[in-house]
């Protein structure tokens, strides 16, 4: 490291130093709707430019800086390329600059040493006050990775936002309650995207207990929409054992792409907003303790039907010239028994109707008498009678 006493650099006071250094790297405070700009100097070469001198370290050390966004992990998912990134999670965790969004990847080929590293990388960027918004890219079966991340996650405030991106081959999205990551106690907003597979699984068991708001999309790859199947919202997650409460008792807004849907209303009594948009054909739907949603007040309830390409792949595997013999109707009767255990406070409804009304549905239409607000789409006009 060179000293550079005579030059005119080395002489900057500290903080005049930082502050040039800090134009290099505009803020992620910027007005909604216009792209953020790029950084002159990405943290990367941040740190290289301590190399200069002493007092450039000593300096730059002092204010680690501010990025809109920074990568972690190993997404080449190389030998070579862990060793870079168990090297650059030490640098970020004893710098802990101000991030806004932190990208983290994790894969079931991290071993140990990489995901200690990432997991106090990410603790150092979340002690900061403030909000930050984290996406987790998850490949293949990770279970410890994901735990491990969570579970440093889960320790601190600032974390408001968190998006899952899945791309396990098999087995889909698990979360629920253990001795490393008892909840997620701070988590506000969840996003989903499930992994590019035959039949994804989304199953949520682990409590949330300030989650306002979670959305579960489907895959979108070349041939359309892939749906998870099927997504367990329940108080028990399938395993048989009920936690003490209410595993999200702040939500109040679901947003869900679904070909499956296992819903218990015990889970999130305060439920107000309800999207569902079911895949056919196959779909499923089951609900339970429905009295406990006493506070939902708007559903918007569709279905749709499974693209040929997708359908293919995702569903039964057969050749095109067989789709002729599958039922690809959209059931849209299979919401009645929903909309049959909400009817006591529900107000606002948006329904897709794709086929004739069977005798439940027309039963549970005919309950509905607080609605004020309603807004029917029927695809056959011979239907709308």
């Amino acid at each position: 490291m060179a000293e550079g006493h005579n030059s005119p650099a080395a002489m900057l006071p500290p903080d005049l130093l930082c502050r040039i250094f800090d134009v290099a790297e505009p803020s992620w405070l910027v007005p909604f709707g216009q792209p953020s700009p790029t950084p002159l100097l990405s943290f990367a070469e941040r740190v290289q430019a301590e190399a200069v001198s002493r007092h450039w370290q000593a300096a730059l050390r002092s204010r680690p800086g501010s990025y809109p966004i920074l990568e972690l992990g190993n997404p080449g998912g190389t030998a070579a390329s862990e060793q870079w990134a168990a090297q650059e999670a030490r640098v970020v965790a004893a710098r802990a600059p101000v991030v806004h969004k932190i990208l983290l990847t994790v894969r079931s080929s991290d071993s140990p040493q990489l995901t200690a590293r990432l997991s106090a990388a990410l603790e150092g960027l979340l002690a900061h006050s403030g909000t930050r918004r984290g996406v987790l890219d998850v490949h293949g079966r990770c279970q410890p990775q994901l735990l491990a991340a969570l579970a440093a996650a889960a320790r601190h405030a600032s974390l408001a936002r968190l998006e899952l991106r899945c791309f396990a081959p098999s087995g889909g999205l698990r979360l629920a309650a253990s001795a490393v990551l008892p909840s997620l106690p701070h988590l506000r907003l969840l996003h989903i995207r499930p992994p590019k597979e035959a039949k994804p699984v989304v199953r949520l068991a682990l409590p949330m207990p300030q989650l306002e708001a979670c959305t579960v999309q489907a895959y979108d790859s070349d041939h359309g929409l892939i749906p998870p199947r099927p997504v367990f919202l329940r108080a028990d997650g399938g395993s048989g054992s009920p936690p003490a409460g209410p595993l999200f008792p702040a939500l109040t807004r679901l947003d869900l792409m679904t070909a499956g849907l296992a819903l218990d209303g015990s889970a999130l009594p305060a439920l107000a907003q309800l999207r569902l948009l079911l895949f056919f054909p196959r779909a499923q739907l089951t609900a339970s303790n429905l009295p406990a949603l006493s506070r939902i007040t708007r559903m918007d309830l569709a279905g749709t039907r499974l693209a040929g390409g997708v359908l293919q792949d995702s569903e039964v595997g057969v050749a095109p010239y067989l789709y002729r013999q599958l039922d690809m109707a959209v059931h849209s009767n299979r919401f009645a028994s929903l909309l049959a255990g909400t009817a006591r406070t529900l107000r606002q409804l948006s329904l897709t109707l794709e086929e004739p009304l069977n005798a439940a549905m027309a039963a549970a239409l005919r309950g509905l008498a607080q609605l004020t607000q309603h807004r029917l789409r029927i695809r056959e006009p011979e239907d709308a009678a």
